[in-house]
């Protein structure tokens, strides 16, 4: 072991834990990582502060991401996605219906249409929970409301598919958020209010080329395809605005045309260490984009909510 290596072992023993289950895990880390960054790891899982350890931690920082960075725009979504935020006005509100679950207890169900200047959907509002919040008096036509939703789907309208957002247990409706420009989400002419489900729905589209990429920022829930050129090894990072150590593996992918750098943070690292290879075809969407100063260049950020998924071919 190198000098912070031997350190930050005796670190983790004299906070208590048995040598013997500490090289267990390391042993478990090494194919993925060297053994100062295994142990940076380990004292991370174990709530161990070893921020002093950390050196040349300027380079990168994790990114913080903003709740309000998920939102997403209609015109963007695609089936699938889970834990969506949504910005937009109220187009147009259906009845309230009571069903019955398989389970012989009785709920209610209710829908509406927003509409966010690029494209509008359904929203289907599941529970008593939900749908109260449509009962308000100001949940009309034109009223601006953020949706959490639980899950994107797709339906069928008279033979023509559209795309549904649902919120259930996990999800939330807010009304009027008080934390909104209003300026900036234009308001719905008055003749729209009874218009049908869906009428502009957008097209959904496969997938996003890579050299297209660089004129979006922040979240993109956009399906990204390529071909896994190279890895770099897992390293430990110090984020700048605390002490707190995170883990960061980069990786390069291709479409064939185009590349860009894709970082995946903490246990994210891990994963992709352990499932994706060089030479590997991938699928990815729900990213973050962001600039990177030092690389000159938009790369990819791997958050909890990414979804990564190796494929048979890109083409």
């Amino acid at each position: 072991m190198g000098c912070h290596a031997d350190d930050l072992l005796d670190l983790i023993l004299q906070a208590g834990y048995n040598k013997d289950n500490i090289q267990r895990r390391l042993d478990e880390l090494r194919d993925f990582m060297s053994e100062e960054t295994a142990l940076f790891f380990l004292a991370r899982e174990l709530d161990i502060d070893v921020g002093s350890f950390l050196v040349n931690s300027e380079m990168s920082e994790e990114i913080e991401i903003d709740y309000d960075e998920f939102r997403v725009n209609i015109s963007e979504l695609t089936e699938g996605m889970t834990n969506i935020v949504v910005l937009g006005r109220i187009k147009k509100v259906f009845p309230m219906h009571n069903f019955t679950r398989k389970d012989g207890t009785s709920d209610v169900v209710r829908s509406f249409i927003i509409n966010d200047n690029t494209g509008e959907c359904k929203v289907v509002l599941w529970g008593i929970r939900n749908v109260k919040v449509s009962e308000s008096k100001f949940f009309k036509f034109n009223e601006v409301i953020r949706i959490i939703a639980d899950y994107s789907k797709l339906s069928n309208y008279n033979n023509i598919e559209k795309m549904e957002l649902h919120v259930g247990f996990k999800g939330k409706i807010i009304l009027a958020p008080g934390d909104v420009d209003y300026s900036r989400i234009p308001k719905l002419d008055e003749s729209l209010g009874n218009d049908s489900p869906n009428q502009n729905a957008p097209k959904i589209r496969e997938f996003t080329p890579i050299a297209e990429l660089h004129k979006y920022d922040g979240f993109f829930s956009g399906k990204i395809k390529g071909k896994v050129l190279d890895i770099q090894p897992i390293l430990p990072i110090k984020s700048k605005k605390n002490r707190d150590i995170k883990l960061l593996l980069k990786f390069t992918l291709s479409d064939g045309i185009s590349t860009i750098i894709i970082n995946a943070w903490n246990e994210r690292s891990l994963e992709c260490a352990k499932t994706i290879s060089v030479g590997d075809n991938i699928e990815l969407y729900n990213v973050i984009i962001k600039f990177d100063k030092y690389l000159h260049d938009k790369v990819l950020n791997l958050h909890s909510k990414s979804i990564l998924n190796k494929i048979n071919e890109i083409n």
